[in-house]
């Protein structure tokens, strides 16, 4: 309704959206608008730049690796215990295996 009538007197309706679309936050919010225009007007700045930059130059955010270099040493660490503990219950077998047909025999 608020459309047809500013459309009806000429108004841009843009403006006269941005305008009431002001008028309501502020009547509603409890974030000042001031502060609101700044968070804006900063992501406005980091999508420019972030626009602006080639592939060459773009900074990007560092991946986090160190957990996985971690969790790959622990894995490491357990498949070789793990390769230890099946020989050493092989030769422990063997030797059992060796002390009992000795006695048998």
């Amino acid at each position: 309704m608020l459309l047809e009538y500013a459309k009806y007197l000429g108004l841009n309706l843009e403006e006269v959206t941005r305008k009431f679309n002001e008028h309501m936050f502020d009547y509603t919010s409890k974030i000042p608008m001031a502060d609101i225009e700044k968070a804006q007007k900063e992501q406005e700045r980091i999508d420019d730049i972030d626009r602006i930059a080639s592939p060459y130059t773009k900074v990007y955010p560092k991946e986090k690796t160190l957990p996985y270099i971690i969790t790959g040493i622990i894995v490491a660490i357990l498949v070789i215990l793990a390769v230890i503990w099946s020989i050493n219950q092989i030769t422990v077998n063997n030797t059992r295996t060796d002390i009992i047909s000795y006695y048998e025999g």
